[in-house]
């Protein structure tokens, strides 16, 4: 792939300065002690996908459900508050002790408080950016930040629950850079859900489509004693039909015919498209 135009800009060197304070390496460090002591760690370079990322996560945040929802870890919090429903700030403060020490982090919420530590708060423009750079360099041992010409990002659909890949263009973004940059784009794309290698053309489409309609035309006429839709086989419509479609296309075989016919069929179907009554 060809070198990526990068921008050296603010956000480029305040992350610079980020990675090389101690206070985020031992955060770092930290966080990651603790995936592991859950039963959840992270490979040592990193996910090589997203999607990958996404399975991970569905697993750690079942595992902290797992723990919290325990006979074992309520009787320890009705410990603490003694079986009331309301309770003090100094018991508030055990039970968030507790949470800390038995249960997997909501490291979401941990990485918003290290932000903010470095004055990098949600209202900010450049909060997203910063947030991801973090996700990026736990999860998928990304050690620059990728302040690149524009945005590749993965965003989860609540709707469908599958996670849905988007590219942002910035004020800088040059098509040159989407050009370099297409190779990832290509195989980010590669992990959809629906992705295809191939999209190959119906070349005989319309021809196809006439030919099917011709059949299905002649097959709701009734001939003799039976419904042409209801009977597999009745020798004079199906000459008619084979005479019409040979007469304007030059197709003979009736078997040509019935493929055409199951081959719109399928696409019918792989569509979602129904005729109407």
């Amino acid at each position: 792939m060809k070198k990526i135009r990068k921008i050296h800009n603010t956000d480029y060197y305040k992350a610079e300065f980020i990675m090389a304070d101690p206070k985020f390496i031992k955060f770092i460090d930290q966080l990651i002690k603790k995936f592991n002591k859950f039963g959840c760690p992270i490979p040592d370079n990193g996910f090589k996908s997203y999607k990958e990322y996404l399975k991970w996560n569905d697993r750690y945040f079942d595992c902290r459900a797992k723990i919290e929802y325990s006979e074992k870890f309520k009787n320890k919090i009705s410990k603490i508050t003694r079986g009331k429903d309301s309770w003090s700030k100094k018991e508030q403060d055990k039970i968030e002790k507790l949470q800390y020490r038995e249960l997997p982090p909501v490291y979401g919420s941990d990485i918003d408080d290290l932000l903010r530590e470095y004055n990098i708060k949600r209202k900010d423009k450049n909060y997203r950016r910063f947030k991801d750079f973090v996700i990026e360099y736990i999860f998928f041992n990304k050690r620059e930040f990728t302040n690149t010409p524009l945005i590749i990002t993965w965003k989860r659909n609540e709707k469908i629950g599958e996670a849905e890949l988007f590219i942002k263009i910035l004020p800088h973004t040059r098509k040159e850079d989407l050009e370099k940059l297409w190779p990832i784009i290509k195989e980010e794309q590669a992990t959809l859900s629906k992705y295809k290698v191939k999209h190959k053309e119906y070349k005989n489409f319309h021809r196809d489509l006439e030919i099917y309609n011709i059949y299905k035309e002649f097959r709701k006429k009734p001939t003799s004693k039976y419904k042409r839709d209801k009977c597999w086989y009745n020798e004079r419509t199906d000459h008619e039909t084979e005479k019409v479609i040979r007469e304007k296309y030059g197709i003979s075989s009736w078997g040509t015919i019935r493929n055409i016919v199951s081959n719109i069929e399928k696409l019918k179907k792989s569509v979602g498209f129904k005729d109407t009554p």
